[in-house]
């Protein structure tokens, strides 16, 4: 499948996002907004996988390994890490809950309740990647469906059970409102042979330019109501998806190189950067704000893009083998049965 470099240029800033947001939080003026990158993740998740979904060749076998050889292992690991961070010094990870049924069901991907004050699951952040697990449950069972009409059954799904979350208030990963932002990357997955005949070399600016400027207005002007956040940030995530699907190959190769760098280790930045900023902010309290805020953002990237080329990396394409071997054993032992 073609690689969209603005896409991941895209990843990088929904991940810096999501570290600003938490870089302010306890800060005078916070910094709400970064919460959409969260959006904009979900919004290129959607477009991504139904992208994949509506490929002729994609068997449901290849397609559950690579999901799971991509999002489990790392994920595994940061929450071990951040176990063992709240044994040695608790006070870097508030909240954590370190019985087994909270572990279990952490890394399971099973949303559950806790005790008020403490983190569901043990990885606070971990919490979206249960709605992308449901999301892959439901792209996995499109793929019993005739190639030709996967991606439109999954769009069809996703915004029908979107919808049908707003109207009754249900909220959870298989029928959940954030179901409209994976409707919205497939609506654009559907969309893209129409997206790439487009010929302005200038329209991506505007689009993404009316994305700043929403979230700035926000700043100002913040939203009470979570379901219009929700809906405001879903409208943000396409006019930046799309942005970049028009932004590719006409955008600053410089630029988007850079971007693409922390693209690539954009779920490892996720993962990790509070393991980071916690600690270390404790560590530098008494620095000023203007000097410990960067040095913070400049750690969490810096070693977030260690951990992805010596660790997730690495470890995805190891989990991919192990899983392919495993896949051809039980197919041969199905076939002689």
């Amino acid at each position: 499948m073609t690689r969209i470099h603005t896409l991941q240029a895209l990843r990088a800033i929904a991940a810096l996002l999501v570290l600003a947001f938490h870089l302010f939080v306890g800060t005078p003026t916070g910094f709400h907004p970064g919460t959409v990158g969260v959006d904009i993740f979900f919004v290129i998740s959607g477009f991504i996988i139904t992208r994949i979904v509506g490929r002729p060749d994609v068997r449901i076998a290849d397609f559950v390994r690579s999901r799971l050889a991509r999002i489990v292992p790392i994920y595994w690991l940061m929450t071990v890490a951040a176990l063992l961070l709240w044994a040695v010094f608790p006070a870097a990870v508030p909240g954590t809950l370190a019985d087994l049924r909270n572990i279990a069901l952490s890394l399971a991907f099973v949303p559950h309740a806790v005790p008020p004050g403490f983190n569901s699951p043990v990885l606070l952040q971990g919490w979206t990647l249960n709605y992308e697990m449901g999301f892959y449950l439901t792209a996995t069972s499109c793929l019993a469906v005739a190639w030709r009409y996967r991606r439109l059954a999954l769009g069809a799904y996703l915004l029908g059970t979107a919808l049908i979350a707003m109207y009754l208030n249900w909220f959870n990963v298989l029928v959940s409102p954030l179901s409209i932002e994976f409707a919205i990357g497939a609506g654009l997955a559907l969309a893209e042979p129409w997206i790439t005949t487009v010929a302005s070399r200038w329209l991506w600016w505007l689009l993404w330019g009316a994305g700043g400027a929403i979230l700035a207005a926000e700043v100002v002007f913040p939203i009470p109501d979570y379901g219009m956040t929700t809906l405001l940030h879903a409208g943000v995530g396409l006019l930046m998806v799309l942005g970049a699907l028009l932004a590719e190959n006409r955008s600053p190769a410089r630029l988007i190189r850079g971007l693409g760098a922390i693209g690539d280790a954009s779920y490892a930045l996720y993962l990790s950067h509070l393991l980071v900023i916690m600690p270390l902010g404790i560590a530098i309290a008494s620095w000023p704000l203007g000097l410990r805020l960067p040095a913070l953002a400049v750690a969490a990237v810096g070693i977030a893009m260690l951990i992805h080329r010596h660790v997730e990396a690495p470890l995805h394409r190891k989990c991919d083998a192990i899983l392919g071997q495993c896949g051809a054993i039980l197919a041969r032992i199905w076939a002689r049965g």
